[in-house]
């Protein structure tokens, strides 16, 4: 399920160690701000990605801040898919990790679907909760 340009989506990932996530879609802001927003707080340090193009990275008070051209990473994900399968070698992304990335992503269009959470049997793929 794919939301509509007007339909905002905010979905809770639980995971078995304790640590959550939290994604949010959103159609409603204005476009003047960055869309794309991505922080990580783990072990009294926070790292912010904002728009891939700015980095901030804090721990103990101190900020380091890193700009960058806004990548994605999709062309080279694609070259270095390529170069495995031509050359035989392990992709850069395992198998398996596509494959918990893809039970989630269903998880969440079934729980938005449903209004329900969803939890996945297997290992280490979280429970996800979605509303619209």
């Amino acid at each position: 399920m794919q939301p509509s340009a007007n339909v905002s989506v905010a979905a809770t990932l639980t995971f078995t160690d304790g640590s959550i996530a939290n994604l949010l879609y959103l159609a409603n802001g204005d476009p003047s701000v960055s869309k794309e927003h991505f922080e990580v707080f783990c072990e009294g340090g926070v790292a912010r990605l904002e728009d891939f193009e700015l980095l901030q990275l804090v721990r103990d008070r101190k900020s380091k801040r890193f700009r960058s051209v806004r990548d994605k990473g999709h062309r080279l994900e694609l070259q270095r898919t390529v170069q495995a399968m031509m050359s035989g070698t392990e992709a850069s992304i395992p198998f398996e990790e596509i494959v918990e990335v893809m039970e989630v992503t269903f998880s969440i269009a079934k729980a938005i679907a449903t209004g329900q959470p969803v939890s996945r049997e297997s290992p280490g793929v979280p429970l996800a909760t979605a509303s619209l």
